[in-house]
C-alpha cells in the first residue's frame, strides 16, 4: 500500500508561487483566469488539509473584489484536522445596548489556546427571535476562534452578512467561471437597483426588532 500512498501524494495539485503571489498582492481572484481560480482554490485547500470537494471555501464579491470566505463546513473540518477543542467560557448580555456576546476557547494539543468572540444585535427580541440570536452569537464565536487559531484570516459565513454591500457571487467549482451573482446581502433587507433582495431569517429579526424599536411611523416606514 506504501507505493499506492506515495503515488497519490505526486498526483496532488502543488501551489503556484507566483499564482499565490499574485493574489496575495492584488487580493482579487476576479483578476485570475478560470483555470488559475480552480488553481488556487485547490492550494488553499491543500495548504491547510481541507477537501476541495466538499466546498469549504465560496466566494463573496468584497469591496469590488472577488474573495473567498470560511463556509461551516470549512470550520468543522479545521476542528477536526488539527484535533481543536473549542468551548464557550463567558456569556455576556449587555441591556443597555441590546448586545449578547459570546467568547470561545479554542485548544490545540499543542497546548497553545486562542480566544475569540462573537456578537449579535438583541434588543428588545423575546422568545424563538431571541433564542435564534442567542445561537448565531455562539455559532459565530466558535468559527472566529476557530479560523483565528488556525492563523486563517478569511471571513465566517455567519459574519458576512453584516458587511456593506457584500455579495455572494456563484462560480463553478470544475471550471473556475464565475456565473450568475445572487442579490447583494444586506441586513436592512435593500437591494441594489433592478435586484430582487429576498430576506433571510435574521433579516426577519432585525425587521421585528426595528419595528419594535420605531417611536412614529416615520422610523417605522423606515424599517418596512
Amino acid at each position: 500500500e506504501t507505493p499506492r500512498k506515495a503515488e497519490i501524494v505526486q498526483l496532488r495539485p502543488q501551489a503556484d508561487p507566483q499564482l499565490l503571489e499574485r493574489v496575495l498582492i492584488g487580493g482579487d481572484l476576479s483578476k485570475l483566469s478560470s483555470s488559475e481560480r480552480v488553481n488556487y482554490y485547490r492550494s488553499v485547500c491543500e495548504s491547510i488539509g481541507l477537501n476541495p470537494l466538499t466546498k469549504p471555501f465560496e466566494y463573496i464579491s468584497l469591496n469590488g473584489k472577488l474573495v473567498l470566505y470560511a463556509t461551516k463546513g470549512c470550520t468543522d473540518q479545521l476542528r477536526s484536522v488539527n484535533g481543536l477543542s473549542v468551548e464557550i467560557v463567558k456569556r455576556e448580555l449587555d441591556s443597555e445596548l441590546g448586545v449578547y456576546t459570546v467568547t470561545a476557547r479554542a485548544s490545540k494539543a499543542d497546548g497553545r489556546v486562542d480566544e475569540d468572540v462573537g456578537s449579535v444585535s438583541v434588543g428588545r427580541l423575546s422568545g424563538e427571535p431571541l433564542a435564534n440570536a442567542t445561537m448565531k452569537a455562539h455559532t459565530k464565536a466558535k468559527r472566529r476562534v476557530t479560523l483565528s487559531i488556525c492563523g486563517l484570516s478569511f471571513l465566517d459565513e455567519s459574519e458576512i452578512e453584516a458587511v456593506p454591500k457584500a455579495r455572494r457571487v456563484e462560480v463553478d467549482q470544475e471550471t473556475g467561471e464565475v456565473l450568475d451573482s445572487p442579490p447583494r446581502i444586506n441586513p436592512h433587507g435593500e437591494a441594489e437597483p433592478g435586484e430582487t433582495f429576498e430576506r433571510t431569517a435574521d433579516d426577519a429579526d432585525s425587521l421585528i426588532l426595528a419595528i419594535q424599536m420605531a417611536d412614529d411611523l416615520s422610523q417605522l416606514s423606515d424599517a418596512l
